[in-house]
Formats: structure tokens, C-alpha cells, sequence
């Protein structure tokens, strides 16, 4: 990087640069310290004389499952119920509370199985990965939107520099530190996890838990870029935090479009494309997990994670090639890119909220046919409402023109 550069660059963000740091850092690791002392907090309680009297009274009914008969099936002593709650990781939330066991003499023992793209779950696990992801995200936007906003990029383009080595010296100096701190931060969370709580409830390897981190750091480099990518791409000071706004409201809505996808293609009879699909599904359950603790993307899906991220950077670096200071303000900091977005923005849309508003299989299987006022309707809407985002500057433009021409001839 360039010396000149990167003074300029502390100059402005050095404060922002040490906060985010030293930030990430102390969450990721503060959190394996967490997790460890809410472990210790359950560990002590469950061994407790008041625990072991409550459990011990005949009056409260610690089981865990039933039989085939339907009956309650008691824990075989409270060593047993200890283990079941004490054990680190479950391979689904649903199998920490299993309703259903067959034999009232077989002993728990935790799960010590493990593959690449299974989601687990630990019911001691502090942070919320998701939300540490839209922060980055967010963060990664505004470090290029706001730029453009505050004449900062005015200045940076006066210099004699490339725009090409402007983005990538800018994302040098604010990447690798916070990637490089956010990967310390993880590495001790696990590693302190592991090594303080004790084997027998560990049920995994220290290399399966580090997997698992790197799955996540992959992921939170891919969405700091897709962050950075859209900071570079969008320019108007209403519809940018608009879109931006949308897009994360609607995730809300991704275990629907799911769930009636799958529904579709089996109402289709696409068993084959509905398999394919799952497999999809679940290695993006493995990327985006919530939690840090042994849920590892497989090797394919990392890579092709990564290759996407890699792509992201090129096209966000291409597109600050072709941003101009004249720009500044549009929708789009590269106008010939409008009916390309447009038409990108409605067909994807129109099938996210379609999908994901019609259940396909419920009104097959129910009413025999499918809402087809529904359908063309809310793809209507998204494309009007796309063609809106995308060219808000012009018509906003073309309304203001009428208004001050009519304004201009009641005055004559």
C-alpha cells in the first residue's frame, strides 16, 4: 500500500479502525469466557444438594422420554440427567429435548458423531453470529457510502491515484486488521472453550471447533464484502438505506420462501431439483450459523463461498473504477448499470415474495388449485416497485420539472 495512502486513510479512520479492533476481539473472546462461565453456573447447580433433593423428590418428574407404550421413562439416577444437560454440543436443538427413546435401560452418552455441513447446537453458546455478521455488513456499507456522501471521495479521486489502488488500499487498511482481529478473537473463544471445560463433555475435537470458526470467518468476510460491494454500487441518500433496509427485513421471510419452495418442486413431482435444493439449504445452515461452536460448512461449499466473495470484490472493484463525482446522488453511482439492476431487481423480487407468500403444496393439495390472483399480482408489485427504486432520481426529477413549470406559469 502506498505510504502516502495509508496516511490519509489513519488520518481519518484510525479512531473507528482501533474501536472495531478491539471490539471484535474482546466479543469473540469474552464470549468463549461466557460460554465457559454460564457451563460452570449449570455445573454447579446441578450439583448442589438443593438440585439433588429436588431431583430425589418423588413429587418431580425428571424424564426423559417415553416408551413405546407411552409411558414417562425416569432418568436411571441424576448422574445421567447431569451428562444429558452438561454435554456441549447436540447434533440439532431438537435432540437436546428428544421426546422419544425405546429402551428405559439405555444409558445417555453424548453424541461424539460429526459431519461437514450438519448444523449443531449448544444450548451454552453466548454470542449471535448473525448479528455480528449484519453489523459487519452494515459497517462495510457505510465505509464506502458514506464517503461519497461527505466529499471524502471528492478528495481521494483530486489525488494521483487509480481509483482501481484507492479501493483496494482502502479496504487493505480497514480489512486486515479487523479480519485478522475478529480470527484472533475466534481462535481464543474456542481454544478456551475446549480447554476449560472438562473432556467428557466436550463432545468434539479441538480441530472440528476451529473448522467451525474458519466456516464462520469465510462467512463474515463474504458478507463484509457484499457490504462494501453495495456501498460502492448505490448513491442515493433515500433509496440506498431503503433497499438496504428491505433486504435485511426480508430474511425474515427465508424459512418461508423455503419451505414453499420445496413445496412447489414437490408439487411438480422435481424430486430430483427438491433433493438438490435441501442439500442447498443445508450447507447455507452450516455457513450461517448463529452460534460458534462444531457446525462446519463442507469443503465444497467454503469454496464456493469463497470464490463468490472473490467475485463480489472484482465487480465492486470495477464499479469504483466507473463511479464519477458527476454521479453522486443517483440511485446508482453508474447510471448504464440502471436497466440491468432493474431487471436483476424485479425478476428476483417477484420470485423471492411469490415463493414465499404462496404456500403451493397447501392450496394444491386443499382447494385443488393455485391463488392466480396472487401471482400475478404481487410480481406486479415488485416490478413497479423496483422500476420505482431504480429510476427514483429521474422521476423525481421529471415530478419536480412539472411542478416548477406549473408554479412558473401561475405566477405569469
Amino acid at each position: 500500500m502506498d505510504k502516502n495512502l495509508r496516511n490519509i486513510f489513519q488520518a481519518r479512520y484510525k479512531a473507528v479502525l482501533l474501536f472495531l479492533v478491539v471490539g471484535f476481539f474482546a466479543l469473540y473472546a469474552g464470549g468463549g469466557f461466557s460460554t465457559v462461565k454460564g457451563w460452570n453456573f449449570t455445573y454447579d447447580w446441578l450439583n448442589s444438594d438443593e438440585f439433588k433433593n429436588d431431583f430425589n423428590n418423588p413429587e418431580n418428574n425428571y424424564t426423559k422420554g417415553y416408551d413405546e407404550d407411552g409411558e414417562l421413562l425416569p432418568y436411571l439416577d441424576i448422574e445421567e440427567y447431569q451428562l444429558r444437560s452438561l454435554v456441549l454440543f447436540n447434533p440439532s436443538y431438537s435432540s437436546a429435548y428428544s421426546t422419544q427413546t425405546n429402551d428405559s435401560n439405555t444409558r445417555f452418552k453424548p453424541d461424539q458423531s460429526y459431519e461437514r455441513g450438519h448444523v449443531y447446537w449448544s444450548q451454552f453458546a453466548f454470542l449471535s453470529l448473525l448479528l455480528i455478521a449484519l453489523c459487519l455488513f452494515l459497517l462495510s456499507f457505510a465505509l464506502f457510502f458514506i464517503d461519497s456522501k461527505t466529499n471524502f471521495n471528492a478528495f481521494l479521486f483530486s489525488l494521483s491515484y487509480k481509483k482501481k489502488e484507492i479501493f483496494r488500499a482502502k479496504l487493505l487498511y480497514l480489512g486486515i486488521p479487523v479480519m485478522t482481529s475478529i480470527a484472533l478473537g475466534i481462535i481464543i473463544h474456542q481454544v478456551t472453550i475446549y480447554l476449560l471445560i472438562p473432556d467428557i463433555y466436550v463432545n468434539a475435537t479441538l480441530g472440528q471447533m476451529l473448522y467451525s470458526g474458519l466456516t464462520h470467518w469465510v462467512f463474515l468476510l463474504f458478507t463484509s464484502l457484499a457490504g462494501s460491494f453495495l456501498g460502492v454500487l448505490l448513491g442515493n441518500l433515500v433509496t440506498a438505506p431503503l433497499m438496504i433496509g428491505i433486504g435485511i427485513l426480508s430474511l425474515s421471510q427465508l424459512n418461508q420462501f423455503s419451505t414453499h419452495f420445496q413445496g412447489l418442486l414437490e408439487s411438480l413431482h422435481l424430486g430430483s431439483v427438491n433433493q438438490f435444493f435441501e442439500q442447498t439449504i443445508r450447507s447455507y445452515s452450516s455457513i450461517a450459523i448463529n452460534h460458534l461452536d462444531k457446525t462446519g460448512a463442507t469443503f465444497l461449499a467454503l469454496l464456493l463461498l469463497f470464490g463468490l466473495t472473490i467475485l463480489l470484490f472484482l465487480v465492486a472493484e470495477k464499479i469504483y473504477e466507473n463511479t464519477s463525482l458527476e454521479s453522486n446522488g443517483k440511485v446508482l453511482t453508474v447510471p448504464r448499470y440502471r436497466r440491468r439492476f432493474f431487471v436483476t431487481l424485479a425478476i428476483c423480487t417477484s420470485l423471492y415474495y411469490t415463493i414465499a407468500a404462496t404456500d403451493f403444496l397447501f392450496h394444491m393439495d386443499y382447494y385443488g388449485y393455485l391463488p392466480l390472483g396472487q401471482l400475478l399480482l404481487l410480481p406486479i408489485i415488485c416490478t413497479i416497485s423496483s422500476f420505482i427504486v431504480t429510476y427514483y432520481d429521474e422521476i423525481f426529477k421529471f415530478w419536480n420539472k412539472r411542478y416548477l413549470d406549473r408554479m412558473t406559469k401561475k405566477i405569469q
